[in-house]
Parts: structure tokens; C-alpha cells; sequence
């Protein structure tokens, strides 16, 4: 383009080409940027779902830990009902089978056509949101076998023997028999070692039970499946996270199985649940354990 300088000198004015139409889009990325981009997003997964996976546990562990609570509430409210006597484990006598159940515990009962139902449980008319009973990080079969991954102290308080369908002997425990509710266990998370069949026997596997056991029983119970640890409900209400404890070199689940080794139950997590460090001694399940004179410590244990 020419233009008329108002001088009378002729400038020349190179005109700019319009930039190229793309049709909207930019430079494409290269393979490489696209592998390297890729490779970025796989280092941050791989970084964040170890912490996604701990956040989602703990979650589980406090939902968990609310429902021991409101097990103990439904506890408590049983023995306000029964003059004091607490919540018996279970019952298989002909009480329960005029009720219609072969066998009832405190989380459920099975009916004499083998079904399980959850209102024949001790504890359903005083919470009968029946995920209570439930541990979030256990939900197998919850809803047909009973097993809810959350077991209870049946050994030590209010346990009964006797012939099943007739009569039944109780051991009767009251609230004020525990002499020291915050270190005597109510409820724990709890799973098991299956008991391998003849035609099985290195069967290894672990399924949950109703039951926490005491060490003596030599079938531990206790299983820490949140974060290596357990919930612990103790009979004072508050819930608190343990360790499992391994306090014998083999386990004979109470002289029933060929002795197995304390690594199979290591791997699993499962233990005892236990202060003293003694196999034989029940201390944070007997109701009227007496802290002052373990006869096997003397040095005396210090109550937790």
C-alpha cells in the first residue's frame, strides 16, 4: 500500500497477512507429551490411593465404633429393664423354643425352620436398626447368618449350660457386678480361624462369629481390621481401638483342631485381646477380676 506523505514523500506500507484459520483449534499434543501427561496422572493415583484407602478405612472404623456405642446403649437399657441383670450371650433352651427359635443370641435367633431373624436377638427391642449390629468393614452375610462381625463377652457375663430344647442353667452377672467397667470388655470387632472339616484339613480361611473369647479359651477372637487394630467397646461405653495380641507359639481352638501355628492367625490379624501378656488369665473379661493379685505377674498388673 502506497500512502501520500504530507511532505510529498511516498512511504510503502508492507501489509500483514491475517493470521492462518486453524478451525478453532490449537497445535495438537505430540505422543510424547501425551505418554508423559499420562505417566503424571498414574504417579498421582498411585500416590493417592494408599491415603484414599486409609481415609475410606478410618471412616469405616468410626462408623464402626458409633455402633458399639449404640450396642451399649441397647445393653444398658436391657439391664434397667431386668432389674439390673445384663444381657444374656445366649440360650438354647426350651424358653427360646416356645418362642419359636432353636437358638438365640444377643444379635439375633434361628427359628425352628432354620431361618435366622434378627428380632429374636436379646438386644432387638432396644435398638432395632439392625445395622447397628453391624461392622461396616464385615458386611458378609449379615442378613443370613447373623454374622455381623461385632462379638460380644458371653463368656464371663451371664452365660448358661444345659441340654438343648430343655433346661438351662444360668450363671447370672448384674451391672454392678463389674467391678471395673472400663477395663472389661462388652463388645469387640471379632472373626475367627475356620475350624477345618476332616475332608479338608488345610483349609484356611477365617469367617466371623458372635463371640469375643477370652485368651484361656485358646481360639483368639479379636480381629484388628481397622488400620492393624480393632474397636473395642468396654462397659463403662467408650470405644477404643486395640492391638491384637499373639500369646501362645499354637492354638488348639479350646482342644477342638489339631494345634495350628500363631502364624496363621497373624495372617489374618487376629488375636487375643489382653494386658498382661499371660494366656491363661482373663483379666479385661472377667467381671470380678481381682488387678491386685495375678498369680502369675508379681509384679502385679497396673489397671489399664
Amino acid at each position: 500500500m502506497i500512502r501520500e506523505h504530507p511532505r510529498g514523500i511516498t512511504k510503502t506500507r508492507r501489509a500483514v497477512p491475517p493470521p492462518a484459520d486453524h478451525g478453532g483449534q490449537g497445535r495438537a499434543f505430540t505422543l510424547i507429551e501425551l505418554l508423559v501427561v499420562v505417566a503424571i496422572i498414574a504417579l498421582l493415583i498411585s500416590i493417592l490411593l494408599p491415603s484414599l484407602s486409609r481415609a475410606r478405612e478410618m471412616a469405616r472404623a468410626s462408623v464402626c465404633s458409633s455402633n458399639m456405642r449404640q450396642l451399649y446403649m441397647a445393653w444398658t437399657y436391657y439391664a434397667q429393664d431386668h432389674n439390673g441383670t445384663i444381657c444374656p450371650g445366649r440360650d438354647y433352651s426350651i424358653i427360646s423354643v416356645n418362642l419359636g427359635y432353636t437358638y438365640r443370641f444377643w444379635g439375633g435367633g434361628w427359628t425352628l425352620d432354620g431361618k435366622f431373624k434378627p428380632q429374636g436377638g436379646f438386644l432387638y427391642n432396644y435398638g432395632k436398626n439392625m445395622e447397628v449390629r453391624v461392622c461396616p468393614s464385615w458386611p458378609r452375610d449379615k442378613d443370613n447368618t447373623g454374622s455381623l462381625g461385632i462379638g460380644y463377652n458371653y463368656q464371663y457375663l451371664t452365660d448358661g449350660s444345659g441340654t438343648r430344647g430343655e433346661t438351662w442353667t444360668w450363671t447370672w452377672v448384674k451391672e454392678s457386678d463389674i467391678q471395673r467397667p472400663a477395663s472389661t470388655v462388652l463388645f469387640a470387632d471379632v472373626a475367627r480361624n475356620v475350624k477345618p472339616p476332616p475332608d479338608k484339613p488345610n483349609l484356611d480361611e477365617i469367617e466371623t462369629t458372635y463371640w469375643i473369647f477370652p485368651p484361656s479359651f485358646d481360639y483368639p477372637s479379636f480381629h484388628g481390621r481397622h488400620g492393624e487394630k480393632g474397636n473395642v467397646c468396654w462397659a463403662d461405653g467408650h470405644v477404643a481401638p486395640e492391638k491384637p495380641e499373639i500369646l501362645r507359639e499354637e492354638y488348639t481352638a479350646g482342644g477342638q483342631v489339631a494345634p495350628y501355628s500363631k502364624d496363621k492367625v497373624k495372617r489374618y490379624n487376629i488375636g487375643d485381646l489382653d494386658r498382661d501378656g499371660y494366656p491363661d488369665t482373663d483379666e479385661l473379661f472377667d467381671p470380678k477380676y481381682d488387678w491386685t493379685s495375678d498369680p502369675n505377674d508379681p509384679n502385679d498388673p497396673v489397671e489399664p
